[in-house]
């Protein structure tokens, strides 16, 4: 389990293969965006964000992610 608040983040974190299995506490996806963008792009941290939030049935938070992954790989 992964916990820590935003104020404390480090510029840069290497998420690798984290998988959400539980999020705790339940976060908009804007809220748990911007530490995926800490990293470099990887797409396996937008997937795991995605189907975390498709599990729960928050179709909003599912798009953002789907979103933001599309939007981060064009860039």
């Amino acid at each position: 389990m992964l916990y820590a608040e935003p104020a404390v983040w480090p510029e840069q974190v290497r998420l690798g293969e984290l998988t959400y299995t539980t999020r705790l506490p339940h976060l908009p996806a804007a809220d748990r965006l911007p530490l995926l963008a800490r990293d470099e792009y990887l797409p396996h941290g937008y997937r795991q964000l995605t189907a975390a939030y498709q599990r729960v049935g928050d179709d909003a938070a599912t798009r953002l992610v789907q979103l933001a992954k599309h939007r981060r790989h064009r860039a």
